[in-house]
């Protein structure tokens, strides 16, 4: 009984062991700036708001917090740093979808975890860019209901307008349709959540003097 008992307890230490090793960055693995290619680009929650952004120099961006950071990794853990102190750590895994899973969230990362899988900018649910996709409200003086709401399965509102209308994204033009008649088209640039609309025409002209938005949520 009592080996037994001594087995379960070195069981028990080789498992916090294993789990510290873990959230060490799996020991032995080098910490790099080094960003492959499917960890980079802008992420968002299911609920398609900003959640954190990672480019290839090694830049981050953490939405909630509006802060800038330096990225580095450590096998498949990624440490956000601002002016040398770390804001926030995470583990993440990639499916063939390139949906990425986070776990083991640490500081900032610990709430935003919840919100996991997140899904690229360049995803397009019904052909729609992630981007793309909720309410917009202008920044400055945002008004009490959006200016527009793009939806996951391609249809617009525009404040102002009874109608919904179609959306088709083509880069970063973006053609409202009735049918198969055009009522306007736009082009667009995000940039940290916040959209600038540029080159409004007919229904959405007012979009461009009214520019930038930004989500509620982000």
């Amino acid at each position: 009984m009592k080996g037994t008992r001594s087995l379960f307890r070195l069981g028990l230490v080789f498992l916090a062991l294993s789990y510290m090793a873990v959230v060490a960055g799996c020991g032995n693995s080098e910490e790099t700036s080094d960003i492959p290619a499917e960890l980079t680009g802008t992420w968002y929650d299911k609920n398609y708001a900003l959640a954190f952004e990672i480019t290839q120099e090694g830049e981050g961006y953490i939405a909630a917090k509006k802060l800038h950071c330096t990225v580095t990794l450590s096998g498949n853990f990624v440490h956000f740093r601002y002016d040398g102190k770390v804001m926030g750590s995470f583990y993440y895994s990639i499916n063939k979808n390139g949906e990425l899973t986070m776990t083991l969230g640490t500081e900032d990362f610990k709430d935003i975890e919840s919100a996991s899988p997140f899904i690229k900018s360049n995803a397009a649910p019904q052909g729609v860019p992630a981007e793309l996709i909720g309410k917009w409200y202008a920044v400055t003086k945002p008004p009490s209901t959006p200016n527009f709401e793009i939806t996951a399965t391609g249809t617009i509102a525009i404040s102002g307008t009874a109608a919904v209308y179609r959306v088709h994204v083509s880069g970063n033009s973006v053609f409202v349709l009735e049918g198969s008649v055009l009522k306007g088209t736009f082009r667009y640039v995000i940039r940290y959540g916040e959209m600038t609309v540029m080159n409004g025409t007919d229904l959405c002209e007012g979009l461009s003097i009214l520019s930038p938005f930004a989500k509620k949520n982000s």
